[in-house]
């Protein structure tokens, strides 16, 4: 069953407020890491908040999309929210 627009938003809304937590988390445990593992786990974050800017702005796109406009929205919104759910999962698993 597809969600409709409200699910669809407020599922988006809690994984983004989900990820900016995590990403807090990860960016207050690479300050104990040794310089080059910090050094390495600084660049993932600067690169997943760059990742997360571009989430959030299909984010806003699809909260403004009119309804005709919403399915090909949540289409493109869907690929941005792929490509990061893969990179931020990777860093997880790499730096907890």
């Amino acid at each position: 069953m597809m969600m409709n627009r409200e699910q669809t938003v407020e599922k988006l809304k809690h994984q983004l407020d989900y990820w900016n937590s995590e990403m807090d988390e990860l960016e207050k445990k690479a300050k104990s890491f040794k310089e080059d593992r910090r050094k390495e786990a600084e660049q993932t974050l600067d690169a997943l908040r760059e990742q997360r800017e571009e989430v959030k702005q299909a984010f806003d796109n699809l909260k403004s999309a009119s309804d005709d406009a919403f399915d090909d929205v949540r289409a493109g919104t869907q690929k941005a929210w792929d490509a990061m759910t893969k990179s931020f999962d990777r860093a997880i698993e790499r730096y907890h």
